[in-house]
């Protein structure tokens, strides 16, 4: 059993591998950090506690103290735009007014008449993966196709994907705060730099003549909540930057853990080809068992309780979706992996309250998308011998595989589609 010195779940050894830290940790409750203000929180039910009272809990500073803060990189970070609190890093009642905004276009309403298009991102990416009998599904499938999503609701050219992921993988990689050397993060800082001066250019075009996409609708938008008002040029570039980071890496680690998942599981694969209506609840145990988004943080508004453990005003708050979603009190045999699992919605994967995930439609959307049509048009699908060591990135916020081999023999009735889009 783990000691208390090996129980900080942000160290390299445990980020690779939490759960049986987890366990411990969840065994002890909400549990500070020694000689640290920092409280974890890995039970499902403190996790809920949290989510459920923003009036509590601050999410101003969601990922403060996981990047350095340097004059270097001040000096390069004035050459952009100051970042907003919008979105999942805004309080009510301004999280209301910026929510407001993209509320409609991402609503289950709005999401479902985007189906078609990301059935043909789909099948376009399956069609060149098929181009060989082995496929290293994170970099050929799992990254492209929110990639290729959020281009499409964002109307941004398709020759500008590949540059939007260096500046996405940036930004993510820049969460790893001291795992990264310094001089990277200088690196990841300028990169993040140049995404928002490639955004301004889009919102300036969008002011120009707005378009049928996102960004048009967020540039035109006439905020109720702040007396009518558009969004200022900081408050878009943030707004865009949070829907990427929100919508893209976890998307791919949705993906490819799902899949590692199904073929680690050779009957649970099973069920699920035999019965493709179980896909959807499927997604929702991979998020659960693997969750995309490990951890966030909150900063405690004023002196409470949690648990009866006392956290007073100013402290920080860790909260664990990984842990809580793999809580015994909240889902029985919770290390197991069951495409069947009765509650496997009622998981924290997607949040809870007020900052449940804006997302969360699109992304259920983009799962049952891409797994029906990776399982209809790959066939025999099998990890790659001796090619896969399942290393996890080492990041305290994000989950998600290194890499995955598979192979697969397709079946020979089952035709590629046709190349007459011109996207993609």
């Amino acid at each position: 059993m783990p000691n208390q010195t090996n129980l900080d779940p942000f160290v390299p050894e445990v980020l690779e591998d939490p759960y049986e830290v987890f366990v411990e940790l969840r065994r002890r409750g909400v549990y500070q950090l020694p000689d640290t203000t920092m409280f974890i929180m890995t039970r499902f039910r403190d996790v809920e506690y949290v989510l459920m009272h923003p009036e509590l809990f601050s999410v101003h500073g969601l990922t403060e103290g996981l990047t350095r803060d340097t004059p270097e990189i001040r000096e390069i970070e004035a050459q952009g735009w100051p970042a907003v609190n919008v979105l999942s890093k805004a309080d009510p009642p301004e999280h209301t007014g910026y929510r407001s905004v993209v509320n409609r276009p991402f609503s289950a309403q709005s999401v479902k008449t985007l189906e078609p298009r990301l059935k043909e991102i789909a099948n376009r990416l399956i069609d060149t993966c098929l181009e060989s009998n082995e496929i290293e599904f994170v970099s050929q499938f799992a990254q492209p196709f929110p990639l290729y999503v959020f281009a499409e609701l964002m109307g941004l050219p398709e020759e500008d994907i590949p540059q939007v992921k260096r500046w996405c993988d940036a930004r993510i990689e820049r969460m790893g705060g001291t795992m990264i050397s310094h001089e990277r993060e200088l690196a990841c800082v300028r990169l993040a730099v140049e995404f928002q001066h490639y955004l301004f250019h889009q919102i300036e075009a969008r002011r120009a003549e707005p378009r049928d996409d996102l960004i048009s609708h967020m540039v035109t938008a006439s905020v109720e909540k702040f007396g009518g008002r558009s969004l200022t040029t900081e408050e878009l570039i943030s707004m865009i930057d949070i829907i990427l980071l929100g919508g893209n890496d976890t998307t791919i680690n949705l993906l490819s853990s799902g899949l590692a998942l199904l073929l680690q599981h050779p009957e649970q694969l099973d069920l699920v080809t035999a019965d493709p209506s179980r896909i959807p609840n499927f997604v929702e145990e991979a998020m659960r068992i693997e969750s995309p988004v490990q951890c966030l943080f909150r900063t405690v508004k004023e002196d409470t309780q949690v648990d009866g453990v006392r956290l007073p005003k100013g402290s920080r708050v860790a909260v664990m979706y990984g842990a809580a979603n793999r809580d015994a009190e909240q889902f029985p045999d919770p290390d197991r992996f069951d495409v069947r699992r009765p509650n496997a919605r009622m998981s924290v994967a997607f949040g809870a309250g007020v900052h449940f995930c804006l997302g969360a439609s699109l992304a259920r959307l983009e799962g049952k998308v891409a797994f029906e049509a990776l399982l209809n048009r790959l066939g025999t699908i099998r990890l790659a011998e001796g090619k896969n060591d399942f290393r996890y990135a080492i990041n305290p916020v994000i989950r998600g595989l290194k890499e995955l081999h598979i192979e697969c023999d397709p079946p020979a009735d089952t035709p590629s589609t046709e190349r007459s889009n011109p996207r993609l």
